[in-house]
């Protein structure tokens, strides 16, 4: 008989782990804004405390959760009248599903929080209380107590994924509205940085925290272009807008938009056009 060996799917994976903390504050503690470039999760145990994630705002009571992804400005801050208890866990994944959870209030389930708690107390028989990060393990830690935070926390993470699957709906179109979503994004990422000196497929990856094989996978399959050659095309299409609209000298565009020089600029202009910059601008203006 011949044995065929499956390998599993992984719908979610945590690589590291940042931070693994809970504290109780004042109804007047804020926490600063920051960002960085892994997720977040901040779980309220008791009290009630705002929230800020991009653009979003709210409220989270006793046993809800909010997750931070990575490169989001967010913050937390008391309501000046409770005081509240919260669990932070910050980690590295690239786990695509993840967008479903971000940036919102989730309400945990009680299976969910016993996960929690279960987290809470295996980092206490693994690292020391202090200091928050980088995460020292105990002399005597609990053995295999590190990988079972992760075990607990991904175990979390499908089980909030399941819930925010809805009825009928596929984990599999689930995720391809996810990559939808993160092709747009990565799109008004590049928009933005049209004018950038030597904006690189490496500051994307940065950017969206992913390795450079996928995301030119999710974004290929999705635009059926390169991400660096859409790039490119668009920085030509803002050259070409240029020409009809601005007042700027063909040496000046080419500067401003960052191509090696303006003969580059020409060359690749007539390329993408089919006319040299300056007949174009004669031609059309």
């Amino acid at each position: 008989m011949a044995y065929i060996r499956v390998p599993l799917k992984r719908l979610v994976r945590i690589k590291k782990v940042i931070t693994c903390f809970a504290r109780t504050e004042s109804p007047d503690y804020h926490s600063a804004i920051e960002k960085h470039n892994f997720w977040e999760m901040v779980y309220l145990r008791r009290g009630r405390m705002g929230y800020c994630g991009g653009e979003r705002q709210g409220v989270l009571t006793a046993g809800q959760a909010v997750f931070h992804a990575p490169n989001v400005p967010h913050g937390l801050f008391g309501d000046g009248v409770h005081s509240y208890e919260f669990f932070i866990i910050s980690f590295e994944s690239d786990s695509s599903s993840l967008a479903a959870l971000a940036d919102r209030p989730l309400t945990f389930s009680p299976p969910h929080r016993t996960l929690v708690d279960a987290i809470v107390a295996e980092r206490e028989r693994c690292f020391a209380p202090l200091p928050i990060s980088p995460l020292t393990p105990l002399p005597d830690e609990q053995i295999g107590g590190q990988q079972m935070i992760g075990l607990y926390v991904e175990q979390l993470l499908i089980g909030l994924l399941r819930e925010a699957v809805g009825e009928g709906e596929s984990l599999f179109s689930s995720r391809a509205a996810l990559e939808r979503q993160l092709v747009a994004d990565m799109q008004a990422f590049l928009e933005k940085g049209l004018y950038d000196d030597h904006l690189t497929m490496e500051d994307v990856c940065s950017q969206f925290h992913y390795g450079k094989s996928r995301l030119s996978a999710i974004f290929r399959r999705a635009m059926g272009d390169s991400v660096m050659h859409w790039y490119h095309t668009r920085k030509l299409e803002e050259a070409r807008r240029l020409l009809l609209e601005s007042e700027q000298s063909i040496a000046e565009i080419a500067t401003s938009l960052h191509f090696d020089s303006p003969q580059y600029f020409s060359r690749s202009f007539r390329r993408y056009i089919g006319l040299c910059p300056r007949d174009y601008r004669q031609a059309f203006r």
